[in-house]
């Protein structure tokens, strides 16, 4: 119990406290003023004015031997470590402190003849004073103290009869009561200062503690953040190819009846792009360095997004998806990436714990706002569940003994998204009946620009071109796509997966008026700068980046410089407008 109470002091806390011994100056100060001082009192008292000058002088030597050790301390501290330090010159502390009260009662051994009564009591009144302001700083080390301690007292108590013989048994028994205060006194100082420093220690350990587990978490979220923004890109390029196979398909496709499939089938693949995007970007959102840009946002053709997105997993499940369409002029403020987030997370995990029914997307106008709402018919969540229902670590109970296993993108998304958008959330729920969830999100205002419509898939084919176009990817899948979608708009096309293959191009004679260049190629070469090669060997043709990256340096500094980046999964209609317009008019769109 006591080493719990009491644990050793680390190293640098033994140095520290002999630090506040060894370098206070007030020891030389007493030395040379209060020796003299008593001398001038015998002189008057007892008219001997020199009988005390050895002893003054020996003082005043003994302060300079003192002022000598605190500079040797000094340097033994500037160049030893905190172990070797406090073995070398605790000890020395002790005997120094010993040497010290030995010579304050020097005169006592024969120096002062017949003392008076007078420069008797003011000398113990002197020793007295200077142990208790001794105690003040050696209880720093206790050793030091009860080494200055039996230097001073044993000798004074002794003497006690021959300084005041009228009064030495009082004189005696205060000198004991007093040292064994002063002690006391000393102790509970000493422990003091050992609790301090343990505290301090303790304090510093949990600081220590506390930066290291921080620098562990920014480390693993900047790892993967670094390792999202890396593979970002190779993840982006099937879906990137998949968007142009269907877009090439669409335009070849000579049957009506399956052109409302392959409509449906370019939804989903626009959601599935703006899912995919939300996802690699839920690392920022965690680190907060993704700042929310609210905009007024359509709800009807949001809502039959998020429909059209989940329809083929409800059918699969046996389950009806039903949608309650918002008026046609309701509008909200989100931000479309979050908000996209949030409700698909709610309509999949809705899914998820609905076995049998269905579900059913809707929404409701709430004062300045409108609610999203998605009701299920499915297991419910039990009220002892409800406090973690939106933290990060929480799973149903149920899931275990389901089919689907899954973990989703989980519900605390959901609270993070609403978070940055400033929206409020929450649920009701009934075990066994089912569960609503809901979104609230504030209308814009009423002087706000048009809502941004869901992008929906063409209805008609889109209209061939013609012209030239370089591209430069390494990839094969996304290359084949590349080279049937720009064939199926009429448009010559040239794949290149080097920079200088695609010189080797240009010199044999290909002039192309159209130039796109991935960023990141296997070959390790930027794309950026072999499309500013490129750029200078055809001023004429219009170029772009498109990059499954979207956050680069590069890509950042081809922004900068003039130069249009494509983010994937590039829209086929976006590509199709851009290349309308650059094949006709090469030059608007150039860098300069």
């Amino acid at each position: 119990m006591k080493a719990l109470n009491h644990p050793p002091l680390s190293v640098e806390g033994q140095a520290y406290l002999l630090n506040l011994i060894m370098t206070r100056r007030t020891a030389e100060l007493a030395l040379l003023t209060l020796p003299a001082l008593l001398m001038a009192v015998h002189a008057q008292d007892a008219g001997a004015p020199l009988a005390l000058m050895p002893w003054v002088l020996a003082m005043a030597a003994l302060a300079l031997l003192l002022a000598w050790m605190r500079h040797r301390y000094t340097d033994d501290r500037a160049r030893l470590g905190s172990d070797r330090l406090t073995t070398r010159w605790r000890g020395r502390a002790a005997v120094g402190a010993f040497v010290y009260g030995l010579f304050w009662v020097a005169p006592l051994g024969g120096w002062v003849d017949s003392p008076t009564p007078v420069f008797a009591s003011l000398f113990y009144l002197v020793l007295a004073g200077i142990t208790a302001a001794a105690a003040l700083y050696l209880s720093a080390v206790f050793s030091a103290l009860v080494g200055f301690m039996l230097g001073i007292w044993p000798a004074a108590l002794v003497a006690a009869p021959h300084m005041l013989p009228a009064h030495s048994g009082t004189l005696q028994a205060l000198g004991v009561l007093f040292c064994i205060v002063t002690a006391q006194h000393g102790m509970a100082t000493h422990r003091f200062l050992r609790r301090q420093i343990r505290l301090e220690e303790f304090n510093q350990q949990l600081a220590d503690q506390y930066r290291l587990a921080r620098n562990q978490a920014e480390a693993a979220l900047n790892e993967k953040t670094q390792f999202l923004r890396v593979a970002s890109h190779d993840l982006r390029q099937p879906l990137q190819a998949m968007t142009m196979l269907v877009a090439a398909l669409d335009l070849r496709n000579q049957d009506a009846g399956l052109r409302p499939v392959l409509s449906d089938l370019r939804r989903s693949m626009d959601g599935m792009g703006l899912m995919f995007n939300a996802l690699l970007d839920l690392s920022r959102l965690e680190s907060r360095a993704r700042p929310a840009h609210l905009q007024p946002l359509a709800l009807g053709p949001l809502m039959a997004e998020m429909a059209t997105l989940f329809s083929a997993q409800a059918l699969h499940r046996q389950l009806t998806l039903r949608v309650r369409a918002a008026p046609a002029d309701a509008q909200i403020l989100a931000d479309p990436v979050l908000v996209r987030q949030a409700l698909s997370n709610l309509v999949h995990n809705a899914l998820r714990y609905t076995r049998h029914g269905g579900l059913l997307l809707g929404a409701r106008r709430r004062g300045a706002g409108w609610q999203i709402e998605v009701w299920d018919t499915g297991i419910g969540i039990a009220p002892q569940e409800t406090p973690r229902i939106f933290t990060a670590d929480y799973r149903h109970e149920a899931a275990r003994h389901m089919d689907d296993t899954g973990q989703g993108l989980g519900l605390a998304v959901v609270a993070r998204c609403a978070e940055l958008m400033g929206a409020q959330r929450g649920f009701t729920s009934r075990v066994g009946r089912g569960s609503r969830f809901w979104l609230w999100l504030a209308a814009p205002p009423s002087e706000s620009a048009p809502a941004r419509p869901a992008p929906a898939a063409p209805t008609e084919p889109l209209p061939r071109l013609g012209g030239r176009c370089l591209i430069l990817e390494d990839n094969p899948e996304v290359a084949a796509a590349w080279v049937t979608l720009l064939d199926s708009w009429g448009v010559e096309s040239r794949i290149a997966t080097s920079g200088r293959e695609a010189l080797e191009y240009l010199d044999q004679g290909f002039a192309p008026r159209a130039i796109l260049c991935d960023q990141n190629l296997r070959t390790g070469e930027s794309g950026f700068e072999v499309l500013q090669a490129l750029v200078a060997r055809c001023p004429e043709a219009g170029a772009a980046m498109v990059s499954g990256e979207h956050h680069s340096p590069a890509l950042a500094q081809a922004e900068h410089e003039g130069y249009l980046v494509l983010k994937k999964p590039l829209a086929p209609e976006a590509l199709h407008a851009l290349l309308s317009h650059w094949l006709r008019h090469p030059t608007e769109l150039a860098p300069a």
